[in-house]
């Protein structure tokens, strides 16, 4: 059983993070690949991939243009502390998959968008964004 000391999850989660440096860095952060689901937003049986990525900075900002925002925004910081934390952590245990979801208030006050961080992306099949 792996056991991390609470000063190593806190210190994960307080660490001080630069803004992302490139667009793409940013991308990475807030769109990434999810299963297909069907009509009704459940999983589809297969493990095909849905074409688009899911883009959580147009849920959480309600915007297309949100990179323009994003970049100084505190979401991005906790984005960038939980990747890292989600990321040794995977390492640390050597699980195929590993994420953590954060509910948030969306731009219309919908408590539904959700951050997220993951290793070994795709997703797998989470209804993470779904309404």
């Amino acid at each position: 059983m792996l056991q991390l000391p609470p000063s190593a999850v806190d210190a994960a989660l307080t660490a001080a993070v630069e803004p992302p440096a490139t667009p793409e860095a940013l991308a990475a952060l807030y769109r990434y690949r999810v299963p297909v689901t069907t009509d009704d937003g459940a999983c589809a049986a297969s493990k095909e991939l849905a074409p688009e990525p899911f883009d959580l900075g147009r849920e959480l900002f309600g915007t297309t243009d949100w990179p323009a925002t994003a970049t100084a925004h505190p979401t991005t910081a906790t984005l960038q502390r939980l990747t890292l934390l989600v990321r040794e952590l995977a390492k640390r245990t050597q699980v195929d998959w590993l994420g953590v979801y954060l509910l948030r208030q969306r731009f219309d006050g919908y408590e539904g968008a959700r951050d997220s961080a993951a290793a070994a992306m795709p997703s797998p099949c989470i209804p993470h964004h779904a309404r």
